[in-house]
């Protein structure tokens, strides 16, 4: 990917907390109403990255591998090892108050979606 960074100095502005709750909100829509401003130290913490992407490749097929004749002649394993970044079941906090249940918060997560399409229709469910 090629782009260019905008200045991050943003950190402790009021602009990043203005940035901040709305990034919060469309992760995890309607939670900055329900959990306390972010403090100080977490503030410190907390870095927003954002970026124009100008241009970007991939290579993406799908199907097997593709090697060439010889390559099939060797004693070795050929085939494709999927990595993908799927969500887990959610792991309560042990100190959360009884009853408080997690779907209303992240049940937009479900177990074993992936997380890029789940990032995707929250995007467009903003109006991104």
């Amino acid at each position: 990917m090629l782009g260019q960074l905008p200045n991050l100095e943003l950190r402790r502005t009021a602009l990043f907390r203005a940035v901040l709750n709305p990034f919060v909100d469309r992760v995890y829509p309607g939670s900055t109403v329900l959990i306390r401003p972010i403090n100080t130290q977490e503030l410190k913490a907390t870095t927003l990255l954002g970026m124009t992407i100008e241009e970007a490749s991939a290579k993406v097929r799908e199907g097997g591998p593709v090697d060439d004749e010889e390559d099939y002649a060797a004693d070795c394993w050929a085939g494709i090892v999927p990595i993908t970044p799927h969500i887990g079941a959610v792991i309560p906090d042990p100190r959360l108050k009884p009853g408080i249940p997690a779907k209303p918060q992240v049940g937009h997560f479900p177990e074993g979606a992936a997380f890029d399409e789940v990032l995707l229709a929250l995007a467009r469910k903003a109006g991104a």
